[in-house]
């Protein structure tokens, strides 16, 4: 007897959240927008399979490398340490991405 009433809510919240990702699914932006999102979100969960360099290594050895400006080798130059900028924007968006699922958990 209660079971059918708590499988009958479940049911219409099921109906209305596909009811919602039909209507969503129609709004040409607003599909953009989840593609946009999920891209960035894949990119910074496989920061650590697609960097290309290690964002914490230092390259002090080569004075050329510090504050280099963007080449084919660092698409978005280093900082003043040689590190490589690409890398760590990637890897900086996998830690905010950890920390706000985190923070939705608590």
């Amino acid at each position: 007897m209660n079971t059918n009433r708590i499988f009958s809510n479940i049911k219409i919240q099921f109906d209305s959240l596909l009811g919602f990702w039909r209507r969503y699914k129609k709004n040409r932006a607003a599909m953009l927008g989840l593609y946009i999102f999920l891209f960035f979100f894949s990119v910074a969960i496989l920061s650590p399979i697609l960097a290309p360099y290690d964002p914490f290594d230092m390259n002090l050895h080569d004075p050329d490398a510090p504050l280099n400006p963007p080449s084919s080798k660092n698409p978005l130059g280093t900082d003043a340490f040689g590190r490589d900028q690409l890398s760590r924007m990637m890897y900086g968006a996998l830690y905010q991405d950890i920390s706000e699922v985190g923070l939705m958990a608590s």
